[in-house]
């Protein structure tokens, strides 16, 4: 790469001699590191591909081998992650496009390794593919839905209602956008058969939950997972859904009980109030 389109796309904002400067220092520090591997000259830097090996260009010849085994090992997460502001716009955009391309093959992976190990009923890898698919597309309806699903065939529809949930709220929070019809009607695939009776939950929908700020975490988790599920909240619904500790469970409930939101019923049950009996 020619050093003024280096100097240019890290230190832009610098000015051309401060860009300038700023390279031969990064390239004495990067010489300690590389050797000989780094060859530089008055016009140009350029890294030996032969003494080097790059992770990213290893998954990337997996992913075109068909090696998904390989590729799924070699993942780490998003590329020169913690690097976002290291230099420039012309850096943010570079970064993005790359960040963006790699994401995609992993997504495919991951869908693919998810695909196979449905077609052999292997649930627990079915669990792992789908958790790290929606890792890498945290916004894709389609990773949230095999996600779910998954979870659900694995017999835990307390935790698909979390994923639901949780899905939902992200979405919200970060594309003030709602799902799909399609995507809402998956609902059922994990409260069908929970029917809701005159005394127990009738807490509904995301946006009484997510206005919630002032409940903690575990709080919050137990809320909405509930407002999925639609049952009486006996003492081993709550300790499923928050999938915490009994210690934790109990501030949990605590906060739940505090703003109204749980009422005691019977022993050891509770049952969660309807919106419009709170203030």
């Amino acid at each position: 790469m020619r050093r003024s389109e280096l100097a240019q796309l890290l230190w832009a904002d610098r000015g051309e001699s401060y860009g300038k400067q700023s390279l031969r220092q990064a390239l004495a520090e990067l010489r300690h590191i590389f050797g000989e591997s780094l060859i530089a000259d008055a016009e140009s830097v350029l890294i030996d591909p032969e003494a080097c090996k790059f992770d990213v260009h290893a998954f990337e010849e997996a992913v075109r081998g068909g090696r998904l085994q390989e590729a799924a090992h070699l993942w780490g997460g998003d590329f020169l992650q913690g690097l976002d502001s290291v230099a420039g716009e012309a850096w943010v955009r570079w970064l993005a496009e790359e960040r963006g391309q790699l994401r995609l093959a992993a997504a495919t992976v991951f869908q693919s390794l998810l695909d196979s190990s449905e077609r052999r009923h292997d649930q627990k890898a079915a669990l792992d593919w789908s958790l790290r698919w929606c890792e890498v597309e945290p916004l894709e309806e389609g990773a949230c839905k095999a996600r779910i699903g998954a979870l659900v065939r694995a017999g835990r529809p307390v935790d698909a209602a979390v994923c639901y949930e949780g899905f939902v709220r992200r979405l919200h929070n970060e594309t003030h956008a709602g799902p799909s019809a399609e995507f809402e009607a998956i609902k059922s695939t994990f409260s069908a058969g929970r029917r809701a009776t005159v005394d127990t939950m009738v807490v509904r929908g995301t946006v009484t939950l997510s206005g919630l700020s002032q409940l903690d975490v575990d709080a919050r988790a137990v809320a909405e997972a509930a407002a999925v599920i639609n049952g009486q909240a006996d003492f081993a619904t709550l300790q499923a859904l928050s999938q915490l500790t009994s210690f934790s469970l109990k501030e949990a409930v605590a906060e739940l009980v505090k703003h109204g939101i749980l009422a005691p019923s019977g022993d050891r049950n509770w049952v969660f109030t309807s919106p419009a009996n709170r203030d």
